[in-house]
């Protein structure tokens, strides 16, 4: 697929000098950069985001290294794509089967090479198809997005999903924010917006949003209890998201311990893999619970393109991560369904659960506190039915899809106002 673009239908056409399939001379094409292809929140944020722009003003051509679970969806809402290898999510991407020093190394090395050649392409691409400006949706792309915009005169976005904390890549990204190019940052989270103390007035808030009809508790069917025979008197935990360290699954199991301690109607159904090319964790947890004394009440359903019916079966939502989390997904999409939430008071987190009102919030990498929370939730029917509702109360007020497409859509015209 490299070098052709699609999005009509299965359609796919070469690559030439020009090509904008329906294009109308009044809309400005605006170049989504992305790295991330739909396993992470990154690629469905932009899914939802790209969905409810206005096609009537703007032209979006998203340029993706791989298909991923993203290149189906933007041919049902028929938006054009670009597939681009060089691109990647991450610059430590492995490119090898080792795990060693010497393989992240070149890794990184031949990853950093093909990042300058794409750069050097995109450059091309923004003439060639008369880009009135790149948006760049996450991580390594704004540097990219940034060096393209800044020799071909392109004004940038970035949306920031990422938090840096006290690191070199914090304070380099700042200085970056800096330049003339970059003329607006959306930022998921307060959180995310502390990322770029030195352009505070470049910054602008606007969480993440669910499709509040595809996430209605009414119209999604749920799958869990009826594929592992779960009774309806039976407790459902869950957790949704990428199987990563940081995400705190080992405080989740060490937590659940406690839990099946006191309770054995309790089951916690774990929704995700491993991202790609990446340590399979997820095979590691999988051992873990088979040696382990869970009883059977453990379930690992591996990665699922659509999760919300797998939401929907969950009585109580887990956000276990350990390190500051910016925004995450399985907050809002569980919140929109209906479904509490207790997560970690880390990063975003606590800007999207109100304790004691949509859900709970613990503090990070504590197991005993994690179990007490939970065991208050499942012991409790009423807190999680008044909860519930609040639940889908916030999703409404908040997060709605469409109304996170027209504030992106209004800075967009901002930047270009600039």
């Amino acid at each position: 697929m490299t070098g052709r673009f699609a999005g009509m239908g299965d359609e796919a056409f070469e690559s030439s000098p020009v090509f904008c399939a329906g294009k109308d001379a009044g809309r400005i094409k605006v170049l989504f950069l992305t790295g991330c292809t739909g396993r992470g929140g990154a690629g469905n944020s932009l899914f939802y985001l790209l969905k409810h722009l206005d096609s009537a003003v703007l032209e979006p051509l998203v340029v993706m290294p791989n298909e991923g679970v993203l290149k189906s969806r933007l041919e049902q809402i028929r938006v054009q794509y670009r597939i681009e290898p060089r691109l990647k999510e991450r610059l430590a991407e492995m490119r090898f089967r080792g795990r060693n020093r010497v393989c992240t190394m070149a890794s990184i090395v031949l990853n950093a090479i093909d990042g300058i050649r794409f750069t050097f392409e995109l450059v091309r691409m923004v003439g060639r198809e008369n880009v009135g400006l790149i948006y760049c949706n996450q991580m390594m792309v704004k540097l990219m997005g940034t060096v393209a915009g800044m020799v071909s005169g392109t004004p940038v976005i970035w949306h920031c999903r990422t938090l840096y904390g006290k690191t070199f890549r914090g304070w380099f990204f700042d200085r970056l924010a800096r330049s003339a190019s970059v003329v607006r940052i959306v930022a998921v989270s307060d959180a995310c917006a502390g990322n770029f103390p030195s352009v505070r007035e470049k910054v602008q808030v606007v969480y993440n949003g669910a499709d509040l009809a595809s996430f209605s508790p009414e119209a999604v069917q749920g799958c869990v209890r009826r594929m592992y025979r779960i009774g309806p008197d039976e407790v459902v935990l869950g957790f949704v998201g990428r199987i990563v360290e940081w995400k705190g699954i080992d405080i989740l199991l060490s937590a659940m311990k406690r839990v099946l301690a006191h309770r054995k109607d309790v089951v916690l159904v774990v929704v995700g893999g491993s991202p790609q090319r990446s340590l399979d964790l997820l095979d590691r947890y999988r051992r873990e619970v088979a040696n382990g004394r869970y009883f059977g009440r453990v379930l690992f359903t591996g990665f699922r393109a659509d999760v919300r019916p797998y939401l929907k079966d969950m009585d109580v939502t887990l956000v276990p991560s350990v390190a500051p989390d910016p925004c995450p997904r399985s907050v809002i999409e569980s919140l929109a369904l209906g479904t509490p939430v207790v997560g970690s008071a880390t990063g975003g987190v606590p800007e999207l659960i109100r304790d004691g009102y949509n859900g709970f919030l613990v503090k990070p990498n504590d197991a005993s506190g994690l179990a007490d929370t939970i065991l208050r939730v499942v012991e409790n029917r009423g807190l999680r039915r008044r909860m519930g509702t609040a639940a889908r109360v916030s999703a409404v007020q908040r997060h709605d899809a469409v109304e996170v497409s027209r504030r992106v859509q209004a800075i967009i015209f901002e930047a270009l106002s600039v």
